[in-house]
């Protein structure tokens, strides 16, 4: 078998390699003369899949490395016959751990939540969205979500009372179709009625937010923006990357943990769609371990425990410099290059916890993030 896949999916060889020859390229800039010899296609959010890339192809197998599938013709792929497979939720936990990440770099707002002194809104209640709403309750966090496609859910709510949450985070698919689009969700009549005291978090897509209206709230004052999705992507707007509290290259759900899990995912896809048996979804990362001193509130602890996985604010002025000289092309090209050489980070969930003074704060941040407990 030939499989044609992005070079940033990880573990390629280690964890596919036994079911044929791969060749990595580009992921945006994979075409479909690079397909006429391919049997499968591996890709991630940046490769556009549809008739114009897979038509007289021999491509059996779509699979993205990615929980969004908006940058697949899926109508297509099932009008020809073709498999798709999503890796969905692959990098849930990834995507959490960087909410919770940027909530501690905005003065004391994750304090504040865990205190009960302020609420979180979640707009989509998928893997993201679920995985966040439980690390939160778990934390004490009050939570209020948005989704018209969910029946069920404990904290259900309507669109307006979670854009009246101090925090709103956007976990949402984006689609302009559909009895729910989601395009533009947040227009400019919506965007008005934010405070400046809000905090407002995309990490889901950039077109779920009006831009330019975005940038008109923005230069009133307020709410405190954390991006990590644009629209326009790779250009994004170096306007809106000067009006954000935290800026960053879509890397949300780039911990190598989800990225791995993604490959996995579709390994075992691939191997059940050619009917083999066994495969090397098994193999894994070594584990991460991490540690706290004593007397840590709930906010302190959440935030030292982070800190030693991830840091954000490294994300953040890396794209500021990148982008500061930079412009039209060159500017999409850099924020490809962030995304292709990123940096390895691991994720908190699943971390032994070495602690030298457990108290009932630690005790909950370890239920939370399902920590290994090694208490001295």
């Amino acid at each position: 078998m030939n499989i044609v896949a992005d070079h940033n999916i990880p573990g390629l060889e280690q964890l596919l390699g036994h079911l044929g020859e791969i060749t990595a390229l580009d992921g945006r800039s994979i075409s479909r003369r690079d397909l006429l010899t391919a049997d499968a296609l591996l890709v991630r959010s940046v490769s556009r899949v549809d008739e114009v890339l897979l038509k007289d192809t021999p491509v059996r197998f779509v699979g993205s490395a990615t929980a969004g599938h908006d940058h697949i013709d899926m109508e297509y792929l099932k009008s020809t016959g073709r498999h798709f497979a999503l890796a969905s939720g692959s990098n849930a936990q990834s995507v959490v751990e960087y909410v919770f990440a940027a909530l501690a770099e905005i003065g004391a707002t994750l304090d504040a939540l865990c205190e009960g002194h302020s609420s979180l809104g979640v707009i989509g209640y998928g893997n993201v969205g679920q995985r966040l709403v439980s690390v939160a309750r778990t934390l004490g966090i009050s939570v209020l979500v948005y989704d018209p496609y969910i029946k069920q859910c404990p904290v259900s709510a309507s669109f307006e009372q979670v854009m009246r949450c101090d925090v709103v985070s956007l976990h949402c698919a984006l689609s302009q179709e559909g009895r729910f689009p989601s395009w533009h969700l947040l227009n400019r009549q919506v965007l008005t009625t934010l405070r400046p005291e809000q905090v407002l978090i995309n990490a889901a897509r950039g077109g779920i937010i009006d831009e330019t209206a975005l940038l008109e709230r923005a230069s009133r004052g307020g709410p405190s923006l954390i991006v990590d999705c644009w629209e326009g992507e790779p250009c994004i707007s170096e306007a809106l990357i000067e009006q954000a509290s935290l800026a960053t290259p879509h890397v949300a759900g780039y911990s190598k943990d989800g990225k791995w899990r993604g490959t996995q995912m579709l390994g075992e896809a691939l191997t059940s769609f050619l009917r083999l048996e066994g495969g090397n979804a098994g193999i894994g990362l070594p584990s991460v371990s991490v540690q706290l001193g004593e007397h840590h509130s709930m906010a302190q602890a959440v935030r030292l425990l982070l800190e030693q996985v991830y840091d954000i604010t490294t994300d953040d002025a890396l794209l500021r410099r990148a982008l500061r000289d930079s412009g039209g092309v060159e500017r999409g090209r850099q924020f490809d290059r962030l995304r292709r050489d990123y940096r390895e980070r691991r994720e908190l969930f699943g971390a032994q916890l070495h602690c030298d003074a457990p108290s009932e704060w630690i005790a909950c941040v370890a239920k939370a993030f399902q920590l290994e407990r090694k208490d001295s």
